[in-house]
């Protein structure tokens, strides 16, 4: 679950969405105004910042720049912003719950998913604390940590609607190469779902990676699709979505989901090039270009968040597998969710570097992962010598 998904849903189900890993750079393409009364920005979240609050209200206020962030993204400006709201008590030991949930998910956001722990872990020691019950569910996974990750997922049955429990659950069923009882999991709360429930798009979103994990690619086309009409916003579908399209030998499709969308994160700018690139697309080149420009910023910046999207963008833009490698590697040291792994023997396939594939190829078998294209790679790197 890059992801990403659990926490998607702002304010339904009395839970806060939390920005977790979406395959998420964001970083905003140099820009320079050809006139005076262009708006650049707006700047009344920032003035938030210089306003005097009180614990409730910066908590309040920080939750809004994490949901902007979140819709531009995973954009760290605006990140920065919330975690300056709550300056006062960011090393407060003891904060009011709010501020703990809202200190959490900018540390989950930043990677410092141990650090996010640390608040977490006192919030869900509260049985009826659901958003951090499932935030904490979402990090243990992001860390690897199975056997914490189950137990915390049970503690939500009779608290929340079975769809939640079941998309919690169904992630870790996957991971541990149990694909198909998480798709028959979660094609049952679909069932119980009503129609017009918001919770449709996001268990679609949850069942349309589970189908891509079990191999069943045409399926979780459909799955994927579906969940873009319930939730035509829904980045992490859309960028799945073309992943997939692109890997069936369908860039043409892929490229189509981005058409027209004015405004991009540097996730879905990589992905929409990478598929533009293979369909031979007249676009290609501007939006490589556009793309080369968010990196080199970023590299200026020492990002060091979204290193699986310049892992991926190394090797398959820049040729750079040296380089992919290094950030793979330095990837998997923080955060272990299939996508790391696929990006890491990726790279090392490429540097034909059987050491460097060994942490993937001990999460495979580990976990039992049984996706049928992680599972040729890791073939593949074992015959290295």
């Amino acid at each position: 679950m890059n992801r990403t998904t659990l926490l998607a849903l702002v304010g339904t189900l009395t839970v806060t969405g939390v920005l977790l890993l979406l395959p998420k750079p964001s970083v905003g393409t140099p820009f320079t105004p050809k006139s005076p009364d262009v708006v650049v920005e707006q700047v009344t979240t920032k003035r938030i910042a210089r306003e005097k609050l009180d614990a409730p209200q910066a908590a309040e206020a920080a939750k809004s720049l994490i949901a902007e962030s979140r819709k531009r993204g995973g954009d760290p400006r605006l990140l920065g912003q919330a975690q300056a709201v709550l300056a006062p008590w960011w090393n407060e030991p003891a904060p009011i719950p709010a501020v703990r949930l809202m200190r959490a998910t900018i540390k989950q956001s930043l990677h410092d998913f141990e650090g996010a722990l640390v608040d977490l872990d006192v919030l869900a020691a509260d049985p009826l604390d659901v958003q951090a019950q499932l935030t904490r569910a979402t990090v243990l996974t992001v860390l690897a940590r199975y056997d914490e990750v189950e137990p915390q997922c049970m503690k939500l049955r009779g608290q929340v609607e079975d769809a939640v429990a079941a998309a919690c659950l169904a992630p870790l069923l996957s991971i541990r190469g149990r694909a198909d009882a998480a798709v028959t999991l979660l094609k049952a709360a679909l069932e119980r779902t009503p129609k017009e429930s918001p919770l449709r798009g996001w268990l679609l979103s949850i069942l349309g990676e589970t189908l891509v994990w079990a191999g069943k690619s045409d399926e979780a086309i459909a799955t994927l699709q579906s969940a873009l009409k319930a939730d035509d916003a829904d980045t992490y579908s859309r960028l799945l979505l073309a992943s997939v399209l692109t890997e069936s030998a369908k860039p043409a499709q892929a490229v189509a989901l981005f058409e027209g969308r004015t405004e991009l994160n540097d996730a879905e700018l990589l992905e929409y090039a990478l598929a533009a690139k293979a369909a031979e697309s007249k676009r290609a080149p501007e939006l490589l270009e556009r793309l080369a420009a968010n990196v080199e910023a970023s590299r200026r910046r020492g990002d060091t968040v979204h290193r699986r999207e310049e892992s991926r963008y190394a090797l398959r833009i820049e040729g750079d597998a040296p380089k992919a490698l290094q950030l793979a590697v330095a990837n998997f040291a923080v955060q272990k969710e299939p996508a790391d792994v696929r990006v890491l023997l990726d790279a090392s396939l490429a540097n034909k570097d059987r050491a460097a594939a060994t942490p993937a190829l001990e999460w495979m078998k580990k976990t039992g992962f049984q996706d049928p294209h992680f599972r040729t790679l890791a073939a593949a790197a074992e015959s290295m010598p």
